[in-house]
């Protein structure tokens, strides 16, 4: 469509949610009663909700198309808004703005907070980021009557009352407390009320809730309602009357309101008799079945004259003081008539024709829609002293008039007379476009700055069907004719506008990824749209396959499984695969699906309401399911969205921007053409070849260039352009690059212009409303700026080896550098906008709680908070809105705070990446982090979390010369909380050393032992140079020493002992070594290691090791052990002394053995019994070291568990009571055998000749048992 006016204005739309479950968490349903004696009406009927369902089984023979319209009825009734709009508090209050939508038609309110910043006094509560603020849905038991909401603050009280009349005239007093708005009421539940109905945690009824039944309604019909304050409400009634409502004392528990009803009108009772008679009265107008009086008013605007106080204190906490005697009623009849009314006296004052019209021909009346509309706004500021307000009307009976009026005041200050400021002249309205039919539907006065009370904005709300636009105009009330016609319009963003197909040489996969990518882009869509639409699409599309889908599976596998279903996949004739039109298919499919969701989608965009907030200046659009904020355009968005003006525009850009372009109309003439020849240039393009550029083009900013700037230009001309750009674009480029004087300057000026400098931190803390607004528009500029960037990025190439010209455009080289640089930037932006962070599935919680199982005496760590959403808006910084700021600032702000064309940016991304738990975004961002030391260091994190441990030590292998020197500290100072973690800091920038340490300490974490052998030994090695710092190398060898054992790699961790020089720590890690040596059979091994000035200590250990066991033929074999040990060092005493303890340990086992076997009568333990064999084996063992020694040296000291014989066993039965016998000579008894056999703990010599004796009976029992002699 033509633009009729410079696009200075973006819409953001903001997805709300509204279209989620009215059962969700954060929602309260509030039942409200009718208080009526006798009920008329019929029963509510219950909310409706989309259940998913196959399309073989619902609405058994209903054809399609009525199919269809069930689904976009039940669509609407739960997701779109019959009426909707934003009311805003005043006197600090928090919440300051309430959204309220009407929806279910007509019979539920639903009421929430809408503020975008929270004060810097609010304390934690539910509008923090991250949270959903809560949402009262209030049901009533009769319709809500069209008009008829409206909402008033309570000073120096916390309060809101919302009032509310049902088309049983039936008007509700609800009195909102502000932690009802900011918490539901600080988490209290619902509880059953009166009726069957739901109440507000534990308030009453009556407190929240109070109802009212007019008595004049008996008489006269309602025809809407306007709230004069939070005591007076204002009712205009269908034959011309007008009913006021005050409020009188009323009981704390009743449930009933008391007002003072006051009716007053300019006409007789004759005429008000007539007008209740259709058949009598000429003046009538048929509205929604109803008649409606000609003189009934359809537009109101209250003034109240400020009281002149000289307090200091302010008695009503920030509302300013009116003069409610003198208060002025304006009314706009539908018989285009503008009336004054003293509203105290209810006495009509003044009555006017609304666009000052003279009355000469009676016989033709101009009469407007009797529908309640907004025709009326008054400016507060006069300039001259006799001057009291202005007034603004506006005529709907046309395309769209404006008339702009004075009121003037006698020396009291009271209203004498109004005058048409320009009697002479209408204004007529500028509709957006020439061949689309608009209607203005609301429009707003504002000041353009708060410190200048000269300068106005109008802005105009235009509608078309669902479509909209808002108009804005600046004007000076004493100059208005001169600048009317300089009108500035809003456009859409380009996430709603209808995606370009897929490439035809895609393969099937790459054309569902690219539209599944659009569909699921964040933000584009709520899920209610996505799931409407896919039941639509299942229902009219599908193939009827009997398809198994989880309707508790995400949405977007949901999606994938049934589009793709839709898909017959056919051969050719002689068989082979027909790939060609499968593609075909698919992306027609996926074509469908998409045009069902833009369709719903379009259906929540129609703006219901346009409200300007008084305190930041903002514009916003309440939409049917959704809100929409008006903001200025950037400057590129600026450029090229007004690409396509006529050049007489080109003033009124420049005067209404503060563009870094200059204010040449031949500058700015200059920059539209570079940027239209630029997107002319890669449109020409087909889509094949559009897509190896893209290719191209990304690799270009990926990668780490290899080659010289001209000879990267020089591949990409001939890679994407060369032979690929039509002729008459190449010459449209030569042409372009001729009329201009300094190309190079002008593509300079629109970088200039893509730039974003930061601005200072501002002190506004966002809520999660106001972070989705900042997140929305960013996206939107990073999209515009993209492509700017993307189209001079191929115009750059064109220009420097042109075609005709034997010289290309000077500094070339220079420029495509410079694109270069901000399209890495870019290229990060537009990955973040595109990309979210899920929610985890039930399935991945599982996953992760069952990963991180350990066995473990500590307390657990408690586990990440994950949060979920949009990176863009994740990713958000408090420090980045301000009050001061305008919504666009705050935008170009957030992206100047990322710095993303800085190291630090990029890193601080992969590190919020890791954080939130993102693995696989993680991994895919790791190709964009910079080929610096910090770079390498993030991507071995990265590795280290995705479990790639060669990868992980490679990279921070490679990043230990830079980070293990002091240039790395500062960075690491500034930033210590993305770096190694809390406490990590000095890792960095103090040597090798300390940074193999935390290296080290990373991989011990994820129990990677032998990298952290690799690491620590590094560490070890550049410690040479600090040999004094004892704590660091012992820290070092302590952990090298305990990954050695972790790994079985005994060899390192005997060399890391004997490094020790803490003796204390030596020896605990001596036993360590000893014990897992032993226990994994490594003992041999053990008694080659020299260990030089620990022989001892090896001894001894191994020695208390022998002494703590009692079953020998359970436990590791440490007396085998300290006999090696013991022979290899010659020591034949020691080693024999060993081995007769340790025949004394198999002798206890084997007697336990025997007397478990003698129970049953006949067993025995033969000889060829292995724990037999053990004891045999000990003897000859023992008589063979024994042997080694000289005859008078060949003993052993022994301590007895057990005396040898005295153990009966059939052979040789022992005396009874022999144990107390000893007793009683005063002998110690300690220990325990197996069996329950205990004997003397008694230290004696024991020779060899003995251990022969001992040896032979030995021998002697067991071939007893074997051949059972013992029963003889």
């Amino acid at each position: 469509m033509a633009e009729r006016a410079c696009i200075l204005y973006k819409e953001t739309r903001i997805n709300t949610d509204f279209g989620s479950s009215p059962l969700g968490s954060n929602v309260i349903n509030v039942r409200l009663p009718s208080h009526r004696s006798s009920v008329t009406f019929q029963p509510r009927r219950r909310s409706v909700h989309i259940r998913p369902s196959s399309s073989s089984s619902q609405h058994g023979g209903a054809t399609t198309t009525e199919k269809q319209r069930d689904i976009e009825a039940i669509f609407a009734y739960n997701s779109l808004a019959k009426a909707a709009s934003i009311y805003f508090r005043r006197g600090g209050a928090s919440p300051r703005s309430i959204l309220y939508r009407i929806v279910e038609d007509w019979e539920v309110l639903s009421i929430q907070a809408a503020d975008v910043v929270k004060g810097p006094e609010d304390g934690i509560s539910a509008l923090d980021r991250g949270h959903a603020a809560p949402v009262l849905r209030f049901h009533f038991p009769d319709k809500i009557r069209e008009n008829c909401v409206a909402l008033a603050d309570v000073p120096n009280k916390d309060e809101v009352i919302v009032y509310v009349m049902t088309v049983a005239n039936t008007i509700y007093t609800l009195r909102l407390k502000g932690d009802l708005l900011r918490n539901g009421g600080g988490g209290a539940t619902a509880r059953a009320g009166r009726g069957g109905g739901i109440g507000i945690g534990n308030l009453k009824e009556a407190e929240y809730c109070k109802t009212y039944h007019p008595t004049v309604f008996a008489l006269h019909s309602p025809h809407f309602l306007v709230a004069i304050d939070h005591e007076r409400l204002l009712v205009s009634l269908q034959d011309g009357v007008l009913l006021r409502l005050d409020r009188g004392e009323e009981e704390d528990d009743a449930t009933e309101s008391t007002y003072t009803e006051k009716t007053f009108s300019d006409a007789t009772y004759v005429s008000l008799i007539k007008n209740k008679l259709p058949w009598m009265s000429s003046g009538i107008s048929r509205y929604q079945g109803a008649n409606v009086s000609h003189s009934a008013a359809i537009s109101t605007a209250i003034f109240a004259p400020y009281i002149n106080s000289h307090d200091d204190d302010d008695p009503m906490g920030g509302f300013p003081l009116r003069d409610r005697k003198n208060t002025l009623l304006f009314t706009v009849s539908i018989n285009h008539t503008l009336k004054i009314w003293s509203l105290e006296k209810g006495m009509l004052l003044q009555a006017y024709d609304l666009m000052n019209q003279p009355s000469a021909n009676t016989n033709i009346k101009t009469i407007l829609h009797p529908a309640p509309a907004q025709l009326l706004a008054i400016i507060e500021t006069p300039y001259a002293e006799d001057q009291l307000f202005y007034l603004v009307t506006y005529s709907s009976a046309s395309n769209g008039k404006f008339k702009f009026w004075v009121g003037y005041k006698d020396t009291a200050g009271r209203f004498t007379r109004l005058e048409d400021l320009y009697p002479d002249k209408t204004f007529d309205a500028m509709p957006p476009t020439p061949n689309s039919v608009w209607i203005i539907s609301e429009f707003r006065i504002t000041p353009v700055v708060p410190d200048d009370p000269n300068t106005f904005n109008m802005w105009i709300l235009w509608k078309s069907n669902t479509s909209f636009k808002i108009q804005n105009l600046q004007f000076d009330i004493k100059k208005i004719p001169a600048p009317w016609t300089d009108w500035a319009t809003s456009t859409t963003d380009s996430l709603h506008a209808f995606p370009s197909k897929p490439p035809p040489s895609s393969t099937t996969g790459d054309v569902t990824d690219a539209w599944m990518e659009w569909i699921f882009y964040p933000e584009r869509f709520p899920e209610s749209v996505i799931e409407a639409a896919l039941e639509i699409y299942e229902q009219h599309f599908s193939r009827g396959l009997n398809l198994k889908v989880n309707r508790s599976s995400p949405i977007k596998a949901r999606v994938g499984k049934i589009v793709a279903s839709a898909v017959e996949f056919q051969k050719n004739k002689d068989g082979s695969s027909n790939l060609e039109r499968y593609r075909h298919e698919v992306g027609l499919q996926w074509d469908r699906f998409v045009r069902i969701c833009v369709e719903l989608d379009r259906q929540r965009g129609e703006a219901l309401s346009l409200v300007a907030d008084p305190e930041l200046g903002y514009i916003w659009a309440v939409n049917a399911d959704g809100i929409t904020v008006l903001r200025e355009c950037t400057e590129t968005e600026m450029l090229v969205h007004n690409v396509n003006a006529s050049p007489k525009m080109y003033n009124h850009l420049t005067d209404r921007t503060d563009a870094a372009l200059g204010t040449g109309l031949r500058e700015l003439k200059d920059v539209m053409l570079v940027l239209k020849v630029a997107a002319e240039l890669t449109h020409s393009l087909s889509t094949e070849d559009l897509e190896q550029c893209t290719i191209a083009l990304k690799e270009e900013v990926v990668q780490d260039p290899m080659f010289a700037v001209i000879d990267r230009m020089w591949g990409l001309l001939e890679r994407c352009i060369s032979m690929k750009v039509p002729r008459h674009v190449m010459d449209k480029i030569d042409n372009a690059l001729d009329v201009l004087k300094n190309p190079a300057v002008t593509i300079k000026s629109i970088l200039a212009s893509v730039f974003v400098p930061r601005l200072k931190d501002g002190a506004g803390q966002l809520t999660e409303m106001g972070a989705k607004m900042v997140a929305k528009g960013t996206q939107e500029v990073v999209h515009v700026n993209y492509t700017i960037l993307y189209n001079l990025a191929f115009l750059v190439t064109t220009a420097t080896f042109p075609d005709r010209q034997e010289k290309g455009m000077a500094g070339g080289e220079n420029i495509y550098v410079e694109i270069i640089n901000q399209l890495k930037e870019y290229e990060i932006l537009k990955w973040m906008a595109k990309e979210a962070i899920r929610e985890p599935t039930p399935e991945d919680a599982l996953a992760a709680s069952l990963s991180g199982i350990r066995v473990s005496d500590g307390v657990p760590s408690p586990e990440p908070v994950i949060k979920s959403g949009p990176i863009l808006q994740l990713m958000l910084p408090e420090d980045v809105f301000s009050t001061e700021f305008s919504v666009t600032a705050s935008i170009r702000n957030f992206i100047a705070h990322l710095d993303l064309s800085a190291e630090r940016g990029k890193i601080d991304v992969a590190n919020f990446l890791l954080q939130s738990d993102a693995l696989n975004l993680a991994m895919e961002f790791s190709q964009h982090l910079p080929s610096t030391y910090w770079g390498a260091y993030v991507r071995g994190r990265i590795l280290l979390r995705n479990k790639d441990w060669t990868q992980a030590a490679l990279k921070l292998k490679r990043a230990a010369t830079g980070l293990g020197f002091a240039g790395a500290q500062k960075l690491a100072e500034e930033m210590p909380e993305t770096v190694g973690g809390e406490g990590e800091v000095t890792s960095f920038g103090n040597g090798l050393a300390l940074y193999y340490v935390h290296v080290a300490r990373l991989f011990e974490e994820v129990e990677q032992w032998g990298v952290v052998v690799e690491f620590c030994r590094a560490a070890l090695l550049t410690l040479a140079d600090k040999a004094n710092d004892e704590s660091l190398k012992m820290g070092i060898l302590s952990k090298m020493f305990q990954a050695c054992l972790n790994i079985s790699s005994f060899d390192e961790a005997y060399l890391t002992l004997m490094q020790y020089n803490n003796k204390t720590l030596q020896l605990s890690a001596l036993i360590s070594l000893l014990d897992a040596m032993v226990e994994q059979g490594q003992g041999l091994r053990l008694t080659t290691y020299p260990f030089i000035d620990l022989q001892d200590e090896v001894d001894s250990a191994l020695l208390q090791r022998c002494h703590t066991i009692i079953d020998v033929t359970a436990s590791p074999p440490f007396h085998q052990v300290l006999y090696a040990w013991r022979i290899q060092r010659g020591d034949f005493r020691g080693a024999a002394s060993i081995l007769h303890q340790r025949l004394q340990r198999l002798k206890t086992a084997s007697v336990g053995h025997h007397h478990g076997a003698a129970a049953a009568p006949g067993v025995g333990m033969g000889a060829d019994h292995p724990e037999a064999r053990n004891v045999t084996d000990g003897f000859l063992a023992l008589l063979n070291v024994l042997g080694c020694l000289d005859e008078d040296q060949a003993w052993v000291l022994s301590e007895n568990r057990t005396d040898a014989e005295n153990l009966g066993g059939g052979e040789e039965g022992s005396e009874p009571g022999t144990e107390k016998k000893r007793a009683r000579k005063g002998e110690s008894w300690e220990g325990v055998g197996k069996g329950g056999v205990s004997g003397p703990r008694r230290r004696q010599v024991v020779t060899r000749k003995e251990v022969e004796e001992e040896y032979r009976r030995e021998v002697e029992r067991q071939a007893a048992f074997m051949y059972g002699a013992f029963f003889v």
